[in-house]
């Protein structure tokens, strides 16, 4: 079964810093990994500081806060 996730890194303020998925997966029991290298979306290297990790799949939502240090 198929299922639309979006995996996407935002400032505390709520903007969009980084999409690390954004398409269809197959849901099953393998666990996927998505490594952020501290970069946005346009390459540059953000700032130290905490940021949200927003997951979005099969209808449901988790957000929780990282801490980045460089």
């Amino acid at each position: 079964m198929d299922k639309e996730v979006f995996l996407g890194i935002y400032t505390l303020s709520g903007r969009l810093v980084r999409v690390l998925a954004d398409n269809d997966i197959e849901i099953s029991e393998v666990i996927h990994t998505k490594k952020w290298n501290g970069r946005d979306d346009d390459g540059a290297m953000v700032g130290s500081g905490t940021y949200l990790v927003h997951l979005r799949a099969g209808g449901k939502y988790n957000t929780v806060n990282v801490c980045f240090i460089r």
